[in-house]
């Protein structure tokens, strides 16, 4: 039983491994792509990096999705200088925050089930009956918006203790306003793109980061 348990633990961890090498290859693709057909500037209103960052943490829980979204802007600094040096350790922070927050809502607090527990709370207050796949997209839409919350949160912090420690100019919250309503395009993309994506391997049976062999998620 035991060697059972330690055989799937360690397919589980190769699986999530792999997934989550590929998420990042994505990360660091797609942005690529993004500034070879607009530019630098469009890293900043697309914001391509953070859509395999967040599908990392929502997949593969908090764990990997911390390490996706932690080593996506650093090693795409070192390979193709974006983000600037200056920008990444920033967005090293945001990022990480961005994968884990997904992960430990998605995960942790039970977003990933039919019917969460949040979800089951708004439905008895409104007593309004949904379907499943309205439950989850609900669910999936609240952890988009609690990790993008966060993650602002720690790129401001980060600015500021920036700022207050050694007096940087630019490093403030006007910047911080700057970036969020630059990315907003961006922001609405991940909104209408993410949710399908995850509705689509929670069909097809993508369960906590591997597919099971004849077995679908309802």
């Amino acid at each position: 039983m035991t060697e059972s348990r330690n055989r799937h633990e360690i397919r589980l961890y190769v699986h999530k491994l792999t997934v989550g090498g590929m998420l990042l290859a994505l990360a660091l693709i797609i942005p690529y792509f993004f500034h070879l057909a607009g530019g630098p500037s469009s890293g900043r209103v697309f914001l391509p990096m953070h859509i395999p960052v967040l599908l990392g943490g929502i997949i593969l829980g908090p764990f990997f999705g911390a390490i996706v979204g932690g080593l996506s802007p650093f090693v795409s600094s070192l390979i193709t200088s974006m983000p600037p040096a200056p920008i990444m350790p920033f967005m090293v922070l945001e990022l990480a925050v961005y994968g884990f927050v997904a992960g430990l809502i998605y995960h942790t607090f039970g977003f990933h089930k039919p019917v969460a527990p949040f979800i089951q709370l708004i439905q008895k207050m409104t007593s309004k009956s949904v379907s499943v796949w309205v439950k989850r997209l609900e669910s999936v839409i609240i952890t988009l918006v609690a990790a993008m919350v966060f993650g602002r949160l720690v790129y401001a912090g980060s600015l500021y203790l920036l700022a207050t420690l050694f007096e940087v100019k630019g490093a403030n919250v006007a910047s911080v306003w700057a970036a969020v309503s630059t990315g907003l395009f961006g922001i609405g993309i991940q909104l209408i793109v993410i949710p399908p994506i995850v509705l689509a391997l929670h069909k097809g049976g993508f369960i906590n980061g591997f597919f099971v062999r004849g077995k679908k998620t309802t």
